[in-house]
């Protein structure tokens, strides 16, 4: 295995698992923020 094919063998697996973390840690925050508006909805509802 030469140098090039080494770096890329073990690069693309941590590319990979950093690019799933940061998807789900977008859709966590994507869902925070859908609660956070379902919250204000429902205070807007008591208000009236």
């Amino acid at each position: 295995m030469n140098t090039l094919h080494a770096a890329y063998s073990s690069a693309v697996p941590h590319t990979l698992v950093t690019a799933c973390g940061l998807e789900r840690e977008r859709e966590r925050e994507r869902e925070r923020e859908r609660e956070r508006e379902r919250e204000r909805e429902r205070d807007d509802d008591d208000d009236d």
